[in-house]
């Protein structure tokens, strides 16, 4: 009997050190202290399926993520009935991209349980990832089918038709969801860039501000609200939108550049300079674009030898920049005082793209250089004209003094 009593006490003693080690465990875990929580835990006894459990979760909290995926896997050796283990053991295998093994869990898992929604978005994650877009698409759609306001899947079908231009169909898509929740930032982006695809701006300007509103601004969203406030007529608030985007990336020389536009169509030349000098110097890439900009604002500026020259710089970047070449004749007509010399850079232009593979954006431009031409020909005909009078006079006046000259030297 005594025995007996002996054997009991130290049960019960081992059973509350047990509760002790996984209180604390539990305790460390809660103030993120995981891998002192791993250590206690690796120390109970794991066969016990809550032990396992409870270690399962440590080792993904600790990023040790092989270790939890063996320990699901004793778990289910244990008890393959457990449905939210099976999940977590595919959701690891996800992650550690082994996505075969995470297809194939999936795949059994919807056979015994065929309306549950989840099962066939993970899979289609899986297949995703290895490239099975037609598949991934299906199981999608089927977890559309089973949980009509499933958040990721619509954020998914309607990812996927945004990119296809099935423009009203992505609408659908995102109106279920945020029938749901309204506040589905994902979903609330898709919606904005849809109407953004569609240059319906004024409808896509709300869903941007919201995002913004709720915090989850970025370089990407200040950039595309820049743009659609920018095709809405509104330059104020573009320009606005692109300095924000310049505080989550200042070196982004794209923003620069836009923003450069955006001033220099508000006539503020100085700041666009800044902006457009700022895109060159970050940029490590062909520059013509922003060479060209700086061009123009310079020849808003009436700085046309700085317009010159930058649109000289165009030119060596992309020889076939059709307006730069253009421009440029501009320029030297107003910074060159030799006539020949500005008739040169329109007559360039011209023999460039004069005839029947001049493109469209040219045609316009030949018909101004040709007038040009003539204008300066002109101008140097008449110029040339009053110079042989004044030469003409200049020889009459002589004739006239050597005639009198002679006279006198008769008398």
């Amino acid at each position: 009997m005594r025995l007996n009593i002996t054997v009991f006490f130290v049960f019960v003693s081992l059973s509350i050190y047990a509760q002790s080690n996984t209180k604390i465990a539990d305790s460390l875990y809660a103030v993120g202290k995981y891998e002192e929580a791993v250590l206690l835990m690796e120390k109970e006894d794991t066969s016990s399926v809550k032990i396992l459990k409870d270690l399962a979760k440590y080792y993904k909290a600790n990023s040790e993520e092989k270790k939890a995926l063996k320990t699901y896997r004793k778990i289910l050796d244990l008890d393959s009935n457990r449905v939210i283990t099976a999940l977590n053991y595919g959701e690891t295998l996800l992650s550690l991209n082994q996505l075969k093994e995470a297809d194939s869990l999936y795949k059994k898992i919807s056979l015994r349980f065929p309306e549950n929604a989840q099962f066939y978005y993970s899979r289609g994650l899986a297949n995703e990832r290895l490239g099975n877009d037609s598949i991934a698409l299906d199981l999608y759609k089927k977890t559309h089918k089973y949980d009509q306001f499933h958040q990721n899947a619509l954020y998914k079908l309607s990812k996927k038709s945004l990119r296809n231009k099935e423009y009203q169909q992505a609408l659908a898509y995102t109106a279920m969801g945020l029938a749901k929740n309204e506040n589905n930032v994902s979903l609330l982006s898709i919606t904005a860039q849809t109407y953004s695809a569609m240059a319906v701006f004024y409808e896509a300007i709300p869903h941007y501000e919201k995002i913004i509103k709720l915090g989850q601004g970025s370089e990407f969203i200040h950039t595309k609200l820049a743009y659609a406030y920018y095709k809405d007529g509104n330059f104020d608030q573009a320009i606005e939108n692109y300095k924000e985007a310049l505080l989550y990336e200042p070196g982004n020389s794209s923003t620069h550049f836009l923003l450069g536009k955006m001033y220099a169509l508000t006539k503020d030349y100085q700041n666009s300079e800044q902006h457009l000098l700022m895109a060159i110097k970050i940029k490590d890439q062909p520059m013509d674009a922003e060479y060209f900009s700086l061009a123009l604002t310079y020849k808003y500026l009436e700085a046309y030898k700085k317009a010159f020259d930058w649109f000289q710089k165009t030119l060596k970047e992309n020889p076939d920049h059709t307006r730069a070449l253009y421009e440029r004749a501009v320029a030297a007509d107003n910074y060159f005082k030799d006539v020949d010399t500005r008739i040169n850079y329109y007559q360039t232009f011209w023999d460039k793209y004069y005839g029947e593979d001049s493109n469209y954006l040219a045609k316009d431009m030949l018909y101004l250089t040709k007038n040009r031409i003539s204008d300066l020909k002109e101008k140097k005909h008449m110029a040339k004209d009053k110079l042989d009078k004044a030469n003409s006079k200049d020889s009459l006046a002589e004739v006239e003094n050597d005639s009198t000259n002679l006279a006198n030297q008769k008398k």
